[in-house]
Formats: structure tokens, sequence, C-alpha cells
């Protein structure tokens, strides 16, 4: 299976109800290429020469894919921007900043390729399960972009008060979406720490240069330097951490709740996960109506089960759910909600072409609608999982 060779082939739209009336915040329509949602509101904010925390959006789009989205910002211009890669087309006015919550659904048109004829047919085949029963609805790859290429979350020695090691792992740490030029600089900071006006010679981030600068005059103050990130980028740090724990925790519900002869395991985010496919009647309207929620020192009285599912996983870590948040800045704390524990796609449609970009195979072009948060690469790979044509 292959997926994302050219923009084209992953089209996502967001559908919100939300339409332009009066207010102070101007509501825009985004769109980008190839380009993430964090990097694409960086350029945008450099460029009108505002404060990231002015720009309110509902949720982070693909990297490599045609994407469309809504954002507000906070006394802003009533004017279109173009740059490269990036579209902001000016609406009007709302009231209220944009968020999750105005997002009902994510539209999606996206070509898989690189298929035998066998193996699209049986990803149509599996896609009609799909539709029926749904799909465990865990968080893909894209959000964990500020992971370590060791695994490292910056959230989790955030959380346990070690700063430094926090710091580094944001600014110094390899990760593998870094360009060459990134690379390099990473490498001096990783040779360099400490040596803060050594390492403000060699690197152009405007990002970690403040770190840098601030690190400069006030050695050693790891804790405060932490504070010099963009709001956006440490908000990536704590969402990326509490997604991997409720993704351990969605493993190991389905896994307990579930008939063994409906399980198997398939790959997301780097990790081997439980999956189901033809589960019993009772199980499945059971999954449907079922949520966990997001692990959160301020999450209150969780049932007992539950509970032990989250403290269970957090053990992993040198964890507890009380500890599950940040002692400084006081402004800054984990998301507190449910996440549903299935997604369940609509108005699905298919069909299997020739491949123009691989001879003799097939591309499967695939159209849906996904709830607000759910992953359409989760549904690709529970499709496509060779696992499946073992059963």
């Amino acid at each position: 299976m292959k997926i994302k060779c050219k923009p084209g082939d992953f089209l996502v739209e967001e559908i919100t109800a939300r339409t332009p009336g009066e207010g102070s915040y101007g509501f825009y329509r985004l769109t980008k290429t190839n380009l993430g949602t964090p990097e694409a509101l960086r350029y945008v904010a450099e460029h009108l020469g505002l404060q990231s925390e002015k720009i309110s959006y509902g949720g982070l789009k693909d990297r490599h894919a045609i994407t469309r989205q809504y954002l507000t910002i906070e006394n802003g211009p009533p004017e279109n921007l173009r740059l490269k890669n990036i579209t902001l087309e000016y609406l009007g006015q709302t009231d209220r900043p944009f968020g999750p919550q105005d997002i009902e659904a994510n539209q999606f048109k996206i070509t898989v390729r690189h298929l035998t004829k066998r193996r699209a047919e049986l990803a149509c085949q599996e896609l009609k399960l799909v539709e029926a029963e749904g799909y465990p609805n865990y968080f893909d790859q894209q959000r964990f972009g500020s992971v370590s290429a060791s695994g490292e979350f910056v959230a989790c020695a955030w959380v346990k008060g070690d700063y430094e090691r926090a710091l580094w792992l944001a600014i110094a740490a390899p990760q593998s979406a870094d360009r060459p030029r990134r690379r390099e600089e990473k490498a001096f900071l990783r040779e360099h720490w400490g040596q803060w006006e050594e390492c403000l010679k060699h690197v152009r981030s405007r990002q970690t240069r403040r770190v840098l600068w601030f690190l400069a005059r006030h050695r050693g103050d790891f804790r405060r330097a932490l504070v010099q990130i963009d709001p956006l980028l440490r908000r990536l740090f704590l969402s990326a951490f509490q997604s991997a724990v409720w993704n351990r925790m969605l493993a190991a519900y389905l896994r307990q709740e579930l008939p063994g002869e409906c399980l198997f395991e398939f790959k997301v985010a780097g990790a081997r996960v439980a999956c189901y496919r033809n589960l019993p009647q009772p199980p499945a309207d059971r999954l449907r109506a079922e949520s966990l929620p997001l692990p959160s020192a301020r999450l209150h009285h969780p049932p007992g089960r539950v509970l032990t599912l989250i403290e269970d996983i957090l053990w992993e870590w040198g964890l507890t759910l009380k500890k599950m948040k940040l002692r400084y800045p006081r402004d800054t704390f984990f998301s507190l909600g449910d996440r549903p524990v299935v997604a369940i796609p609509q108005n699905v449609r298919w069909g299997i072409h020739k491949d123009e970009l691989y001879e003799g195979r097939r591309k499967l072009v695939l159209s849906f609608r996904l709830p607000r948060g759910a992953y359409a690469t989760v549904l690709l790979r529970r499709i496509t999982a060779p696992e499946i044509a073992c059963k």
C-alpha cells in the first residue's frame, strides 16, 4: 500500500456549521499543501505580524496532503492572504474563537496506490465491514510529530519536573521529520549544550534562538526557558503524550472487553495495537456507545475499571493520574474530555482503477466522512492490514 504519493492523493476538508456574522474575530478558511497545520499557522502569524495566541483553530491536518480547515484571528485583518503552499480566505467576522467543538466532521478523498487486484478487492470487502462496525479510534502518527526519534515525550519529562530534559527534547533531540538544516542545528546543540552564546552563532531557527537568548541571560533556568517556546508548540507536546497514553488505554480496553477470536493486531503510529473484526452484536453495540477519558489530573472520580486502566498504563511511564499535570506554568494543562472508542465512516464510496504511477498495479479511490478527531490513516491501515489476509 502507498498513500500520499501526490498531494492530490489525499484531500481533507473540515465540515462546520459556523457562518460569518458579527464580532471581533476574523473568520477564515485555510487551504494548505504539503505543510503541517502548526507550520502553516506560524507562517500566517509571522506574515501578519501577530502573536500565535491570536489564532484559534479546530484540528491538526495532515502535512502530506491538500487540506482545508477553518480558523479565527482575534482582530484579524479583513483580507485574503496567499503564501507559498498557503491560501487564507477571509470569510467575515464572528463573535468567538473557532475550536474543535465547531468541527462537525471531516470529508476525505484518498487514493491508495500500488495494490494488487486481490489486495484492492480485499480492502473493499473490509471497508464494507468497517462501514457497519467501525474501527478503533486511535490517534495516528500526525499527532506525534513532536516526539523524538528515541520515542521520548517532552511532556513526560516536563510532568516529572525534569525541565532540562524536557527542553533538550524540545529543541535538540532528533526527529524523523527534521529537514537537513534543522538536523545540523540540533546536532550542534547536542554537542555544545550549555554553551549558549556559541549555539546562538550557529542556530537560525527563530523559535530556538528565543530559548537560547533566555538561557544566555538566565543560565540554568530551564523551567522558565520552556515557556519561551511558542504556546502552540507547547500544546502539541502535551497532546502528543496524552494521546499516546490514550492509545495504550484503548488497546488494553479492547483486549480486555472483546472475544479473542475477533481480535488481531496492526500498527498505528509505530506501535502494534489491538483491532477487531466480525464482532457479535452485543459487544459491537456496546463499543459504539463507549468512550474513554483523556488522562489528566483534572479527571475526577472516573469509574473504578477506567481508573485501574489509566493507572496501569501511566505506571509504565513512572506516573500516576494525580501526577498527570504541570506544576509550571499554571496556565498550561492537559485537555479534559472523553473520546469515542470507535469511529464509523459515513457516505462511503470507492472504486478500483488502473494505477497510472505503478505499472501492473491497482489504485483504490475512496471518499468518506469521519467524525471530528478520527484519523483516516487508521482506517486505511485497518482495511489493508496484512493480518487480514490470514483471517
